[in-house]
Protein backbone atom coordinates (compact mmCIF):
# COMPACT_ATOMS: atom_id res chain seq x y z
CA UNK A 1 0.00 0.00 0.00
CA UNK A 2 1.35 3.40 -0.93
CA UNK A 3 0.13 6.83 0.05
CA UNK A 4 -0.27 9.82 -2.21
CA UNK A 5 1.25 13.20 -1.54
CA UNK A 6 1.52 14.29 2.06
CA UNK A 7 -1.72 15.73 3.34
CA UNK A 8 -3.88 13.83 0.85
CA UNK A 9 -7.14 12.42 2.20
CA UNK A 10 -6.94 9.23 0.16
CA UNK A 11 -4.81 6.12 -0.23
CA UNK A 12 -4.12 4.03 -3.31
CA UNK A 13 -4.35 0.26 -3.68
CA UNK A 14 -4.50 -1.50 -7.04
CA UNK A 15 -5.24 1.76 -8.86
CA UNK A 16 -8.22 2.61 -6.64
CA UNK A 17 -7.94 5.42 -4.16
CA UNK A 18 -9.46 4.86 -0.71
CA UNK A 19 -10.61 7.47 1.75
CA UNK A 20 -11.08 4.96 4.58
CA UNK A 21 -9.68 1.50 5.25
CA UNK A 22 -11.38 -0.88 7.69
CA UNK A 23 -9.37 -3.73 9.17
CA UNK A 24 -9.37 -6.28 11.95
CA UNK A 25 -6.31 -5.88 14.16
CA UNK A 26 -6.09 -8.45 16.90
CA UNK A 27 -9.31 -8.24 18.85
CA UNK A 28 -10.27 -4.85 17.43
CA UNK A 29 -11.98 -3.56 14.31
CA UNK A 30 -10.60 -0.17 13.27
CA UNK A 31 -11.44 2.32 10.51
CA UNK A 32 -8.64 4.76 9.64
CA UNK A 33 -8.26 7.62 7.22
CA UNK A 34 -5.11 8.14 5.17
CA UNK A 35 -3.28 9.86 7.96
CA UNK A 36 -3.77 6.87 10.22
CA UNK A 37 -6.36 8.71 12.28
CA UNK A 38 -8.92 6.40 13.83
CA UNK A 39 -12.39 7.49 12.78
CA UNK A 40 -14.17 4.52 14.34
CA UNK A 41 -13.22 1.44 16.34
CA UNK A 42 -14.67 -1.32 18.44
CA UNK A 43 -14.43 -4.93 19.47
CA UNK A 44 -14.04 -7.27 16.49
CA UNK A 45 -17.05 -9.54 16.16
CA UNK A 46 -19.15 -7.21 18.30
CA UNK A 47 -19.01 -3.77 16.71
CA UNK A 48 -18.39 -4.70 13.07
CA UNK A 49 -21.69 -3.37 11.73
CA UNK A 50 -21.28 -0.04 13.48
CA UNK A 51 -17.66 0.53 12.47
CA UNK A 52 -18.24 -0.34 8.79
CA UNK A 53 -21.33 1.89 8.72
CA UNK A 54 -19.43 4.80 10.29
CA UNK A 55 -16.63 4.35 7.77
CA UNK A 56 -19.10 4.59 4.89
CA UNK A 57 -20.76 7.62 6.47
CA UNK A 58 -17.40 9.33 6.91
CA UNK A 59 -16.27 9.30 3.27
CA UNK A 60 -17.36 12.12 0.93
CA UNK A 61 -19.88 11.64 -1.83
CA UNK A 62 -18.38 9.24 -4.41
CA UNK A 63 -15.79 8.20 -1.83
CA UNK A 64 -14.16 4.78 -1.62
CA UNK A 65 -14.05 2.39 1.33
CA UNK A 66 -11.75 -0.63 1.53
CA UNK A 67 -12.69 -3.49 3.86
CA UNK A 68 -9.54 -5.50 4.46
CA UNK A 69 -9.20 -9.26 4.60
CA UNK A 70 -10.95 -11.11 7.38
CA UNK A 71 -14.36 -12.28 8.53
CA UNK A 72 -16.64 -9.50 9.78
CA UNK A 73 -19.59 -10.58 11.91
CA UNK A 74 -22.60 -8.36 11.36
CA UNK A 75 -25.60 -7.72 13.55
CA UNK A 76 -28.85 -6.24 12.23
CA UNK A 77 -29.28 -3.36 14.65
CA UNK A 78 -30.77 -0.52 12.58
CA UNK A 79 -34.51 -0.48 11.97
CA UNK A 80 -35.76 1.05 8.72
CA UNK A 81 -39.28 1.15 7.28
CA UNK A 82 -39.30 0.27 3.60
CA UNK A 83 -42.81 1.67 3.11
CA UNK A 84 -44.25 5.07 3.94
CA UNK A 85 -46.20 5.45 7.16
CA UNK A 86 -43.80 3.39 9.23
CA UNK A 87 -44.80 0.20 7.43
CA UNK A 88 -42.79 -2.87 6.47
CA UNK A 89 -39.97 -2.62 9.03
CA UNK A 90 -36.61 -4.19 8.23
CA UNK A 91 -33.45 -4.48 10.30
CA UNK A 92 -30.23 -3.52 8.58
CA UNK A 93 -26.60 -4.36 9.30
CA UNK A 94 -25.05 -1.69 7.06
CA UNK A 95 -27.50 1.11 6.22
CA UNK A 96 -26.53 3.56 3.47
CA UNK A 97 -29.38 6.02 3.56
CA UNK A 98 -30.07 9.25 1.71
CA UNK A 99 -28.79 9.54 -1.83
CA UNK A 100 -25.10 9.10 -1.16
CA UNK A 101 -22.84 7.67 -3.84
CA UNK A 102 -20.23 5.35 -2.35
CA UNK A 103 -17.93 2.59 -3.56
CA UNK A 104 -17.14 -0.33 -1.25
CA UNK A 105 -14.36 -2.80 -2.01
CA UNK A 106 -12.87 -5.85 -0.36
CA UNK A 107 -9.71 -7.84 -0.99
CA UNK A 108 -11.60 -10.54 -2.90
CA UNK A 109 -14.39 -13.06 -2.56
CA UNK A 110 -13.54 -15.52 0.19
CA UNK A 111 -10.91 -13.11 1.53
CA UNK A 112 -13.12 -10.29 2.75
CA UNK A 113 -16.20 -11.95 4.23
CA UNK A 114 -19.23 -10.16 5.68
CA UNK A 115 -21.16 -12.76 7.67
CA UNK A 116 -24.47 -12.39 9.44
CA UNK A 117 -24.39 -13.34 13.10
CA UNK A 118 -26.72 -16.12 14.27
CA UNK A 119 -30.32 -15.37 15.23
CA UNK A 120 -30.65 -12.10 13.34
CA UNK A 121 -33.29 -13.07 10.77
CA UNK A 122 -36.54 -14.35 12.26
CA UNK A 123 -40.30 -14.10 11.90
CA UNK A 124 -41.20 -10.45 12.41
CA UNK A 125 -37.53 -9.42 12.22
CA UNK A 126 -36.58 -9.40 8.49
CA UNK A 127 -33.01 -8.50 7.61
CA UNK A 128 -31.20 -6.84 4.73
CA UNK A 129 -27.49 -7.03 5.48
CA UNK A 130 -26.72 -3.97 3.34
CA UNK A 131 -29.36 -1.45 2.27
CA UNK A 132 -28.77 1.52 -0.04
CA UNK A 133 -31.78 3.76 -0.70
CA UNK A 134 -33.14 7.21 -0.07
CA UNK A 135 -35.05 8.19 3.01
CA UNK A 136 -38.71 8.79 2.23
CA UNK A 137 -39.48 9.00 -1.51
CA UNK A 138 -36.46 11.01 -2.65
CA UNK A 139 -34.21 9.79 -5.49
CA UNK A 140 -31.43 7.43 -4.51
CA UNK A 141 -27.85 7.00 -5.65
CA UNK A 142 -26.44 7.69 -9.11
CA UNK A 143 -23.25 5.66 -8.50
CA UNK A 144 -22.84 2.71 -6.14
CA UNK A 145 -20.21 -0.03 -6.18
CA UNK A 146 -19.85 -3.21 -4.16
CA UNK A 147 -16.98 -5.44 -5.26
CA UNK A 148 -14.44 -8.07 -4.25
CA UNK A 149 -16.04 -9.72 -1.23
CA UNK A 150 -18.31 -12.46 0.10
CA UNK A 151 -21.69 -11.97 1.75
CA UNK A 152 -22.65 -14.94 3.94
CA UNK A 153 -26.22 -15.03 5.26
CA UNK A 154 -25.45 -17.88 7.68
CA UNK A 155 -28.94 -19.27 7.01
CA UNK A 156 -28.51 -22.45 9.04
CA UNK A 157 -28.42 -20.22 12.10
CA UNK A 158 -31.45 -18.11 11.15
CA UNK A 159 -35.16 -18.91 11.23
CA UNK A 160 -36.82 -20.20 8.07
CA UNK A 161 -39.38 -17.66 6.89
CA UNK A 162 -40.39 -16.19 3.54
CA UNK A 163 -40.19 -12.41 3.44
CA UNK A 164 -40.01 -10.35 0.25
CA UNK A 165 -37.01 -8.04 0.48
CA UNK A 166 -34.99 -10.23 2.84
CA UNK A 167 -31.56 -10.22 1.22
CA UNK A 168 -27.84 -9.81 1.57
CA UNK A 169 -27.81 -6.59 -0.50
CA UNK A 170 -31.03 -4.63 -1.07
CA UNK A 171 -31.35 -1.41 -3.05
CA UNK A 172 -34.34 0.89 -3.39
CA UNK A 173 -35.64 4.30 -4.53
CA UNK A 174 -35.30 5.65 -8.10
CA UNK A 175 -31.58 5.23 -8.78
CA UNK A 176 -28.95 4.39 -11.35
CA UNK A 177 -25.33 3.42 -11.76
CA UNK A 178 -25.08 0.33 -9.58
CA UNK A 179 -21.92 -1.69 -10.18
CA UNK A 180 -21.68 -5.12 -8.55
CA UNK A 181 -18.74 -7.34 -9.43
CA UNK A 182 -16.40 -10.05 -8.13
CA UNK A 183 -18.91 -10.99 -5.44
CA UNK A 184 -20.03 -14.18 -3.74
CA UNK A 185 -23.46 -14.47 -2.14
CA UNK A 186 -23.99 -17.61 -0.12
CA UNK A 187 -26.29 -19.15 2.48
CA UNK A 188 -28.89 -16.42 2.15
CA UNK A 189 -32.05 -16.76 4.24
CA UNK A 190 -33.69 -14.89 1.33
CA UNK A 191 -32.24 -13.35 -1.82
CA UNK A 192 -28.57 -12.71 -2.54
CA UNK A 193 -28.57 -9.46 -4.52
CA UNK A 194 -31.97 -7.76 -4.71
CA UNK A 195 -32.31 -4.70 -6.94
CA UNK A 196 -35.70 -3.75 -5.53
CA UNK A 197 -38.48 -1.29 -6.23
CA UNK A 198 -39.07 -0.25 -2.63
CA UNK A 199 -39.06 3.49 -2.07
CA UNK A 200 -41.25 4.07 -5.15
CA UNK A 201 -38.55 3.45 -7.70
CA UNK A 202 -36.39 0.97 -9.52
CA UNK A 203 -32.76 0.68 -10.60
CA UNK A 204 -31.42 1.47 -14.06
CA UNK A 205 -28.10 1.52 -15.92
CA UNK A 206 -26.50 -1.04 -13.63
CA UNK A 207 -24.00 -3.83 -14.16
CA UNK A 208 -23.70 -7.20 -12.41
CA UNK A 209 -20.56 -9.08 -13.40
CA UNK A 210 -18.63 -12.10 -12.14
CA UNK A 211 -21.03 -12.93 -9.32
CA UNK A 212 -21.50 -16.34 -7.72
CA UNK A 213 -24.66 -17.09 -5.72
CA UNK A 214 -24.86 -20.36 -3.79
CA UNK A 215 -27.48 -21.90 -1.53
CA UNK A 216 -29.88 -18.94 -1.43
CA UNK A 217 -33.33 -19.73 -0.04
CA UNK A 218 -34.94 -17.48 -2.65
CA UNK A 219 -33.23 -15.89 -5.66
CA UNK A 220 -29.52 -15.64 -6.23
CA UNK A 221 -30.14 -12.34 -8.03
CA UNK A 222 -33.47 -10.56 -8.39
CA UNK A 223 -34.00 -7.64 -10.76
CA UNK A 224 -37.32 -6.07 -9.76
CA UNK A 225 -38.54 -3.62 -12.43
CA UNK A 226 -34.93 -2.82 -13.39
CA UNK A 227 -34.08 -1.22 -16.73
CA UNK A 228 -30.95 -0.87 -18.86
CA UNK A 229 -29.13 -3.46 -16.78
CA UNK A 230 -26.54 -6.09 -17.76
CA UNK A 231 -25.98 -9.41 -15.96
CA UNK A 232 -22.92 -11.31 -17.19
CA UNK A 233 -20.44 -14.01 -16.21
CA UNK A 234 -22.44 -15.24 -13.24
CA UNK A 235 -22.85 -18.65 -11.61
CA UNK A 236 -25.85 -19.84 -9.60
CA UNK A 237 -25.79 -23.02 -7.55
CA UNK A 238 -28.61 -24.57 -5.51
CA UNK A 239 -30.77 -21.46 -5.28
CA UNK A 240 -34.56 -21.74 -5.38
CA UNK A 241 -34.26 -19.47 -8.43
CA UNK A 242 -30.89 -18.49 -9.82
CA UNK A 243 -31.89 -15.32 -11.65
CA UNK A 244 -35.33 -13.70 -11.62
CA UNK A 245 -36.07 -10.78 -13.94
CA UNK A 246 -39.34 -9.37 -12.67
CA UNK A 247 -41.58 -6.58 -13.91
CA UNK A 248 -45.13 -5.37 -13.40
CA UNK A 249 -48.11 -6.09 -15.63
CA UNK A 250 -47.79 -2.70 -17.33
CA UNK A 251 -45.10 -4.23 -19.55
CA UNK A 252 -47.10 -3.68 -22.75
CA UNK A 253 -47.19 0.09 -22.28
CA UNK A 254 -44.13 1.09 -20.23
CA UNK A 255 -40.80 2.03 -21.77
CA UNK A 256 -38.47 -0.76 -22.85
CA UNK A 257 -36.66 -2.68 -20.11
CA UNK A 258 -33.50 -3.26 -22.19
CA UNK A 259 -32.13 -6.09 -20.04
CA UNK A 260 -29.10 -8.08 -21.24
CA UNK A 261 -28.11 -11.43 -19.73
CA UNK A 262 -25.11 -13.36 -21.03
CA UNK A 263 -22.62 -16.04 -20.07
CA UNK A 264 -24.32 -17.48 -17.01
CA UNK A 265 -24.37 -20.95 -15.49
CA UNK A 266 -27.29 -22.27 -13.44
CA UNK A 267 -26.82 -25.48 -11.47
CA UNK A 268 -29.99 -26.62 -9.69
CA UNK A 269 -31.10 -23.00 -10.03
CA UNK A 270 -33.89 -22.24 -12.52
CA UNK A 271 -34.53 -18.97 -14.36
CA UNK A 272 -37.66 -16.80 -14.19
CA UNK A 273 -38.70 -14.05 -16.63
CA UNK A 274 -41.89 -12.34 -15.45
CA UNK A 275 -43.72 -9.45 -17.15
CA UNK A 276 -40.69 -8.20 -19.10
CA UNK A 277 -40.81 -6.37 -22.44
CA UNK A 278 -37.25 -6.39 -23.76
CA UNK A 279 -34.70 -9.05 -22.85
CA UNK A 280 -31.67 -10.28 -24.78
CA UNK A 281 -30.21 -13.47 -23.29
CA UNK A 282 -27.34 -15.58 -24.61
CA UNK A 283 -24.86 -18.28 -23.63
CA UNK A 284 -26.87 -19.65 -20.71
CA UNK A 285 -26.18 -23.15 -19.38
CA UNK A 286 -28.96 -24.29 -17.05
CA UNK A 287 -29.17 -27.77 -15.51
CA UNK A 288 -32.08 -28.17 -13.09
CA UNK A 289 -31.88 -31.96 -12.85
CA UNK A 290 -31.19 -31.69 -9.11
CA UNK A 291 -33.79 -28.98 -8.41
CA UNK A 292 -36.66 -30.37 -6.30
CA UNK A 293 -39.44 -28.13 -7.68
CA UNK A 294 -38.40 -26.06 -10.65
CA UNK A 295 -39.99 -25.06 -13.94
CA UNK A 296 -36.64 -24.76 -15.69
CA UNK A 297 -36.78 -21.73 -17.96
CA UNK A 298 -39.98 -19.99 -16.84
CA UNK A 299 -41.28 -17.19 -19.08
CA UNK A 300 -44.54 -15.58 -17.94
CA UNK A 301 -46.47 -12.82 -19.72
CA UNK A 302 -43.44 -11.27 -21.39
CA UNK A 303 -42.73 -9.89 -24.85
CA UNK A 304 -39.57 -9.02 -26.72
CA UNK A 305 -37.74 -11.99 -25.18
CA UNK A 306 -34.91 -13.26 -27.41
CA UNK A 307 -32.71 -16.10 -26.17
CA UNK A 308 -29.90 -17.58 -28.23
CA UNK A 309 -27.16 -20.20 -28.07
CA UNK A 310 -28.23 -21.57 -24.70
CA UNK A 311 -28.86 -24.94 -23.07
CA UNK A 312 -31.76 -25.70 -20.72
CA UNK A 313 -32.05 -29.07 -18.99
CA UNK A 314 -34.35 -30.55 -16.36
CA UNK A 315 -35.04 -33.99 -14.87
CA UNK A 316 -36.31 -36.27 -17.67
CA UNK A 317 -37.62 -38.72 -15.07
CA UNK A 318 -39.86 -36.20 -13.30
CA UNK A 319 -43.27 -36.71 -14.94
CA UNK A 320 -44.65 -33.20 -14.47
CA UNK A 321 -43.90 -29.58 -15.31
CA UNK A 322 -41.14 -29.81 -12.70
CA UNK A 323 -39.33 -32.01 -15.18
CA UNK A 324 -39.79 -29.59 -18.05
CA UNK A 325 -36.88 -27.74 -19.56
CA UNK A 326 -39.18 -24.78 -20.18
CA UNK A 327 -42.53 -23.39 -19.06
CA UNK A 328 -43.76 -20.57 -21.28
CA UNK A 329 -47.18 -19.21 -20.40
CA UNK A 330 -49.46 -16.19 -20.61
CA UNK A 331 -52.57 -15.36 -18.61
CA UNK A 332 -54.51 -12.30 -17.43
CA UNK A 333 -51.23 -10.43 -16.90
CA UNK A 334 -50.89 -10.23 -20.68
CA UNK A 335 -49.43 -11.98 -23.73
CA UNK A 336 -46.14 -13.78 -24.17
CA UNK A 337 -43.95 -13.73 -27.28
CA UNK A 338 -40.55 -15.42 -26.92
CA UNK A 339 -37.96 -16.47 -29.49
CA UNK A 340 -35.25 -19.05 -28.85
CA UNK A 341 -32.49 -19.29 -31.43
CA UNK A 342 -30.02 -22.18 -31.60
CA UNK A 343 -30.99 -23.41 -28.14
CA UNK A 344 -31.22 -26.96 -26.77
CA UNK A 345 -34.13 -27.91 -24.50
CA UNK A 346 -33.86 -31.25 -22.68
CA UNK A 347 -36.34 -32.60 -20.15
CA UNK A 348 -39.55 -34.54 -19.57
CA UNK A 349 -41.09 -31.82 -21.72
CA UNK A 350 -38.65 -29.90 -23.88
CA UNK A 351 -40.68 -26.97 -25.22
CA UNK A 352 -43.74 -26.45 -22.99
CA UNK A 353 -46.10 -23.67 -24.10
CA UNK A 354 -49.46 -23.05 -22.45
CA UNK A 355 -52.14 -20.48 -21.84
CA UNK A 356 -52.18 -17.96 -24.68
CA UNK A 357 -48.39 -17.82 -25.05
CA UNK A 358 -46.53 -17.91 -28.34
CA UNK A 359 -43.02 -19.27 -28.77
CA UNK A 360 -40.71 -19.52 -31.76
CA UNK A 361 -37.68 -21.82 -31.98
CA UNK A 362 -35.14 -21.29 -34.72
CA UNK A 363 -32.62 -24.09 -35.06
CA UNK A 364 -31.45 -25.91 -31.97
CA UNK A 365 -32.91 -29.14 -30.64
CA UNK A 366 -35.74 -30.39 -28.43
CA UNK A 367 -34.95 -33.61 -26.55
CA UNK A 368 -37.62 -35.12 -24.30
CA UNK A 369 -38.57 -38.30 -22.49
CA UNK A 370 -42.29 -37.53 -22.95
CA UNK A 371 -42.94 -34.81 -25.54
CA UNK A 372 -40.51 -32.64 -27.47
CA UNK A 373 -43.20 -30.02 -28.06
CA UNK A 374 -45.94 -29.97 -25.41
CA UNK A 375 -48.79 -27.49 -25.85
CA UNK A 376 -51.06 -28.38 -23.01
CA UNK A 377 -51.97 -27.20 -19.50
CA UNK A 378 -54.63 -27.67 -16.85
CA UNK A 379 -56.83 -24.93 -18.34
CA UNK A 380 -57.93 -24.63 -21.99
CA UNK A 381 -55.16 -23.20 -24.13
CA UNK A 382 -54.67 -21.23 -27.33
CA UNK A 383 -50.88 -21.55 -27.20
CA UNK A 384 -48.93 -21.33 -30.44
CA UNK A 385 -45.47 -22.69 -31.22
CA UNK A 386 -43.43 -22.36 -34.38
CA UNK A 387 -40.28 -24.44 -34.85
CA UNK A 388 -38.02 -23.72 -37.80
CA UNK A 389 -35.09 -25.99 -38.62
CA UNK A 390 -35.22 -27.62 -35.19
CA UNK A 391 -34.10 -31.18 -34.43
CA UNK A 392 -36.58 -33.35 -32.50
CA UNK A 393 -35.14 -36.17 -30.36
CA UNK A 394 -38.17 -37.99 -28.95
CA UNK A 395 -38.24 -40.92 -26.56
CA UNK A 396 -42.04 -41.09 -26.77
CA UNK A 397 -43.91 -38.22 -28.47
CA UNK A 398 -42.62 -35.66 -30.90
CA UNK A 399 -45.72 -33.50 -30.36
CA UNK A 400 -48.58 -33.37 -27.85
CA UNK A 401 -50.92 -30.45 -28.47
CA UNK A 402 -54.30 -29.81 -26.86
CA UNK A 403 -57.50 -28.59 -28.53
CA UNK A 404 -57.27 -24.90 -29.42
CA UNK A 405 -53.47 -24.89 -29.74
CA UNK A 406 -51.45 -24.52 -32.92
CA UNK A 407 -48.02 -25.91 -33.72
CA UNK A 408 -46.13 -25.24 -36.94
CA UNK A 409 -42.99 -27.15 -37.89
CA UNK A 410 -40.96 -25.90 -40.83
CA UNK A 411 -37.94 -27.76 -42.18
CA UNK A 412 -37.53 -29.64 -38.91
CA UNK A 413 -36.03 -33.10 -38.51
CA UNK A 414 -36.96 -35.89 -36.11
CA UNK A 415 -34.40 -38.52 -35.16
CA UNK A 416 -37.23 -41.09 -34.96
CA UNK A 417 -40.84 -41.03 -36.04
CA UNK A 418 -42.23 -41.28 -32.52
CA UNK A 419 -45.92 -40.79 -31.89
CA UNK A 420 -48.05 -37.66 -31.90
CA UNK A 421 -51.07 -36.52 -29.94
CA UNK A 422 -52.59 -33.86 -32.15
CA UNK A 423 -55.85 -32.47 -30.80
CA UNK A 424 -55.09 -28.96 -31.95
CA UNK A 425 -53.79 -27.72 -35.31
CA UNK A 426 -50.56 -29.02 -36.81
CA UNK A 427 -48.96 -27.24 -39.76
CA UNK A 428 -46.00 -28.81 -41.52
CA UNK A 429 -43.74 -27.51 -44.24
CA UNK A 430 -40.73 -29.45 -45.44
CA UNK A 431 -40.11 -31.37 -42.23
CA UNK A 432 -38.60 -34.86 -42.29
CA UNK A 433 -38.72 -37.92 -40.08
CA UNK A 434 -42.12 -37.27 -38.50
CA UNK A 435 -44.09 -39.64 -40.74
CA UNK A 436 -45.98 -36.65 -42.15
CA UNK A 437 -46.65 -35.85 -45.78
CA UNK A 438 -44.32 -33.16 -47.14
CA UNK A 439 -46.45 -30.06 -47.63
Amino acid sequence: MSSLSEGSDIKNLNDIVYHVIVSIEGGSIIARDVGGNVISSGVAGTDDSRVITEAITFVPDNGNVLISNGEYLLSADTQFYLDEGDLNPFWICIPILGNKNVHIFGYGAGITVLKLKPNQFSVGHPVAMMLNRAISLDPGFTAFTVANMTFDGNRDNQEQWYKDGASLILTGSPRSGGNYYNLEFKNSYGTGLYLGNNGMGSESHSSITNVVARDCSLEGILLDTAQDTVVSDCVFERCRTGLTIHGNNDYQTRTKDRIVVKDISCIASPLTIWCINDLQMSSVNMDCTASPNAYGLLIHSSIGVHIKESFFKSDRNKASSYGGASYIDADIDGPTAATLENCVLDGYYALHVLGSATATLRGGAVNASYACAYLRGIDPSTAMATLIGTVFIPAKHTIDCAPGTTISIMYCYSSSIGSMIVEGTLNNQGSYGFGLPDV
